[in-house]
């Protein structure tokens, strides 16, 4: 699965570089995908809505490709 930053036309895929560096320099992280919160998978009518709009994010920064959209 990949993300989509349409603002930038970037395809982002999980394990690519941490793109973030408003710390002065690129971040050494990796893009993984985020928690699942809230999943209501269990009520019989998988996948929820929490399961599909789970977006990357830096394993370390916590960056995510959705925030220069």
């Amino acid at each position: 699965m990949y993300t989509n930053n349409e603002s930038t036309g970037y395809i982002f895929e999980e394990g690519d570089p941490c793109m973030n560096d408003m710390y002065g320099g690129k971040c050494t992280g990796k893009l993984v995908w985020g928690k699942v919160q809230n999943c209501s998978c269990h009520m019989g009518h998988p996948p929820c809505g929490a399961c599909v709009s789970v977006e990357l994010e830096c394993n370390v920064c916590r960056w995510s490709p959705s925030y220069d959209e």
